[in-house]
């Protein structure tokens, strides 16, 4: 197969690219209908195995989404499901620039996203820390997730302070601040989402 039979991958799982063309290199019968490729990175030159259910021969272009698996997997940089979309544009890009290894630029995005959400659950006054603590005071969070944020210093870097955005951050440390904001937002946002589904549900089959 020559490298004229591309993919364009939306992600990288190795460099992290977007959108980059992956070369298929090899490709052998599976069970049943599949096939198992074998793709090289125009960036990076790293490989990966996908599965796909219709063979890749003869074909130029192979779309991306007719693959069934693929290995490793690029990461996800959705927020969880039901996140409002101000707060999962915020999310995305913090998981962005963590990924990418920008850890100030990811720390400010996740204190952006996480006191949006603080506001839209009513905690207006204060910076983050107290924000915080007013959901739960309100009974909106759990104590876990309280003392869980007062932990994260990625969280605390808020755009508007040059003093805490100059604080000496790791990867670790963003790394730790997006856990917690997906934590969050599926306790806030995808939890009550999918409790009201089941509920509905039950109710329609009574």
């Amino acid at each position: 197969m020559s490298d004229s039979s591309i993919v364009i991958f939306p992600l990288c799982p190795h460099c992290l690219k977007h959108d980059v063309a992956f070369y298929l290199r090899y490709y052998q019968r599976g069970q049943g209908k599949c096939w198992i490729c074998f793709l090289i990175c125009g960036h990076c030159s790293h490989g990966i195995c996908a599965e796909i259910d219709e063979s890749p021969e003869y074909k130029r272009n192979i779309d991306y989404n007719k693959f069934t698996r693929v290995f490793p997997e690029p990461q996800s940089m959705d927020a969880p499901p039901y996140t409002p979309q101000a707060v999962a544009e915020d999310f995305h890009e913090a998981k962005f620039n963590m990924l990418h290894g920008n850890i100030k630029s990811a720390c400010i995005m996740v204190g952006s996203a996480v006191e949006t959400a603080c506001v839209q659950f009513g905690a207006i006054n204060g910076g983050l820390k107290e924000k915080i603590k007013t959901l739960l005071k309100a009974g909106i969070v759990t104590q876990g997730l309280a003392d869980w944020a007062q932990e994260i210093r990625g969280i605390r870097v808020d755009a508007a302070h040059q003093a805490e955005r100059e604080a000496t951050l790791t990867q670790r440390d963003a790394e730790d601040a997006v856990l917690f904001a997906e934590m969050l937002f599926t306790y806030l946002y995808t939890l009550p989402a999918k409790i009201a589904e089941r509920r509905k549900y039950i109710a329609n089959d009574a």
